[in-house]
């Protein structure tokens, strides 16, 4: 982002391009750096230091049928958020839950968050990932580059989605799916960034169970004695899963 016009307000820098539109009850926090020819509509709040490059549209309307335009709904960005070029983000549909943000996540050129979709805390998407309607996408998940992401689908945390996947399932936390949209396993470079070797090998554990030719129900149950963290999160995620779960070939 070259040539940004530079404003100090209240002691903070705002760095702002040429040709952009901002509505006027847009609320933006300290330090913002905004490219060329960005477009903020009116209902969008955004947190400290983030960055939105050129052509970036954030706030504009859901793509949803029904929606009326008059409703003042919202999108929440965090704090440390970067928004690559041509990134498009959509307000909610409901009033009581905004599209949601979360901080430190990196939306790469051309990516799609839709309507009432949340975003956890660090989630990274590649170039082109398009999001559907109502989606939730937890902490420290990486989508590649092309995927398509079906509405209403939940992706536990740090999950490794492959570049061009197509998901319409669930996705466990902690797994790795390949950009032929098939279960491979745990994330192992994704989780050894945030946990020790006993985490680790306790989460491939937990994965061993879930890959046995068992019902899910027993899955979850031999999951459950270990009482951990990392078994709490896996079976409470299945447990609250309104769609199908991606498992191996073999189990379905």
């Amino acid at each position: 982002m070259e040539n940004l016009s530079q404003i100090t307000y209240n002691q903070y820098s705002i760095k702002i391009g040429k040709n952009c539109d901002i509505a006027d009850d847009v609320i933006i926090g300290k330090n913002p750096k905004i490219g060329n020819n960005v477009r903020i509509c009116s209902g969008t709040i955004i947190g400290d230091d983030v960055k939105i490059y050129d052509g970036a549209i954030i706030g504009s309307d859901p793509q949803h049928l029904k929606f009326n335009t008059n409703d003042e709904t919202k999108v929440i960005i965090g704090d440390n958020v970067t928004i690559r070029e041509y990134v498009t983000i959509n307000r909610s549909t409901n009033k009581e839950n905004p599209t949601l943000i979360g901080d430190g996540c990196y939306l790469m050129s051309y990516s799609h968050v839709s309507h009432d979709t949340i975003l956890g805390n660090n989630v990274i998407l590649a170039n082109s990932v398009q999001i559907g309607g109502e989606s939730w996408i937890d902490d420290y998940s990486n989508i590649g580059g092309g995927a398509l992401i079906h509405q209403r689908t939940k992706i536990g945390k740090h999950v490794m989605v492959g570049g061009g996947a197509i998901i319409i399932k669930d996705l466990i936390p902690y797994s790795l799916i390949s950009n032929e949209s098939k279960l491979k396993g745990i994330n192992i470079v994704g989780i050894k960034r945030k946990y020790n070797i006993n985490v680790v090998t306790h989460i491939k554990e937990l994965f061993n169970i879930l890959k046995k030719d068992i019902l899910i129900k027993e899955k979850v149950k031999k999951i459950k004695l270990y009482n951990t963290k990392e078994s709490e999160v896996i079976c409470d995620f299945i447990e609250n899963s309104k769609r199908k779960i991606m498992l191996w070939e073999k189990n379905y």
